[in-house]
């Protein structure tokens, strides 16, 4: 009999802490639709309209984006969520990196839905 022992949550915690301080560790991660943004829940793509109203309101949006990055990372990093949680907030923060990635290198997808993972499959190829 094969004994499965639930993976320590601090363990857990580190690994995806970890996985989040990778630039580009969004990539080929689940990632959750909707982030906590300016104290509710709000949809991305709601995010991605938002910040296409103008430079100031992109600014705005990056700027609450990465605060909720860093209030992310702060939980994962110093307090002691449980490993549910921690998947929980991970999968949030990579939503938010993603959102930040794209705003930033003024990168939004289009109608095609097979866009992004054309564009991530080329960049793949580019630097292998």
């Amino acid at each position: 009999m094969v004994d499965r022992k639930e993976p320590d949550p601090g363990k857990v915690r580190k690994e995806l802490l970890q996985k989040l301080e990778n630039p580009l560790g969004f990539i080929g991660e689940k990632r959750l639709s909707h982030v906590c943004f300016r104290g509710e829940w709000t949809s991305v793509d709601e995010l991605m309209r938002k910040a296409k109203r103008g430079p100031g309101e992109k600014d705005r949006v990056l700027s609450s984006l990465r605060e909720r990055l860093d209030e992310i990372r702060c939980v994962l990093r110093d307090e002691d969520p449980t490993k549910s949680e921690s998947i929980t907030l991970f999968e949030e923060a990579v939503a938010v990196k993603r959102a930040i990635y794209i705003l930033r290198n003024g990168v939004l997808d289009e109608e095609d839905p097979n866009t992004d993972m054309k564009r991530w499959l080329r960049y793949g190829r580019s630097i292998s």
